[in-house]
């Protein structure tokens, strides 16, 4: 596979406002960045661990959408299960069904991330912490298979007080994503300049600041720019556009796309999953010419 996504595919139990009665869907960072990446290439995997009853719940999304489930490992009886609950101001609250242990020992290891790479890799997306030696081992395996690796980093790690730490692990890698909100409290700054300017201090390629519905930056020590969000786009799921753009941006960057055009990657792959509940499907032959006239249509002229 030339793209290999490393994270977590959940079943996510929403509970909107107002009723007892839940959702059950198909969900998590892992699946939202492989359905990002989906969009433009089926030389994708997904490497994660899962409970036993995975296949049963979700296996038909995988199979229909024509999505290999060979590097996803069951390691439990039970998936990890994540509820959330909305509020009446929109806001929402996500707790583990199973509890964080459990959750834990779903994370593929760097053994399983291996075990997925091979001679065509060109690009690894990975959802995770700020722990040296996992990064260490990824790093190693970046300069063995000579792929980009992306991390997108979780928000438990955007601290002030591990920003040394984060800075070393983000200098190993490629690609560096992190969101507006998490990178003020990771740099103990407030304004867009002034973030900008410290992530371009850094010896890291390229950091993919995400900035919502205002778009997102595409910051290299010698060049920056601001991308665009895809305008018009009917949102009725917020979950997972972090993650999907992320994964559109490893893409573009892998297959030599410019700064822009990579972040306008990404910015399609957040939209074609914020417009309907969950993951999306992949069943309509159009939709990858539609995302790819779509980056036409915005790509600087």
């Amino acid at each position: 596979m030339k793209y290999v996504m490393v994270s977590t595919a959940v079943t996510d139990l929403t509970y909107p406002y107002g009723h007892t009665d839940p959702t059950a869907a198909l969900g998590g960072a892992g699946t939202y960045a492989l359905a990002g990446a989906k969009v433009w290439t089926d030389d994708v995997t997904l490497v994660t661990g899962v409970g036993a009853d995975f296949a049963g719940a979700h296996g038909h999304w995988f199979e229909t959408n024509e999505i290999s489930m060979n590097h996803i490992l069951v390691k439990d009886v039970h998936t990890p299960t994540t509820l959330i609950h909305y509020f009446k101001d929109g806001e929402r609250k996500e707790t583990s069904a199973f509890g964080s242990e459990h959750y834990r020992l779903m994370e593929a290891g760097t053994d399983d991330i291996q075990a997925a790479l091979g001679p065509d890799v060109k690009g690894v997306y990975i959802f995770k912490e700020a722990i040296l030696e996992y990064w260490q081992a990824v790093s190693s395996m970046k300069q063995a298979y000579g792929c980009t690796v992306l991390w997108e980093i979780n928000a438990d790690s955007a601290a002030y007080s591990q920003m040394d730490h984060v800075r070393k692990i983000a200098e190993m890698i490629d690609i560096f994503s992190i969101n507006m909100t998490e990178a003020r409290s990771l740099l103990n700054l407030h304004t867009v300049d002034e973030i900008v300017e410290q992530f371009r201090s850094w010896k890291t390629p390229l950091v993919f600041l995400r900035d919502g519905g205002r778009g997102a930056y595409m910051i290299a020590r010698d060049e920056y720019v601001h991308v665009p969000p895809v305008q018009d786009v009917n949102v009725v799921d917020a979950t997972g556009g972090g993650n999907s753009s992320s994964a559109g941006v490893l893409y573009g960057i892998c297959e030599g796309y410019s700064l822009y055009d990579a972040g306008v990657i990404g910015s399609i792959s957040a939209s074609i999953c914020l417009e309907q509940q969950g993951v999306p499907e992949f069943l309509d032959a159009d939709l990858r010419k539609r995302a790819n006239r779509l980056l036409e249509n915005m790509r600087r002229k």
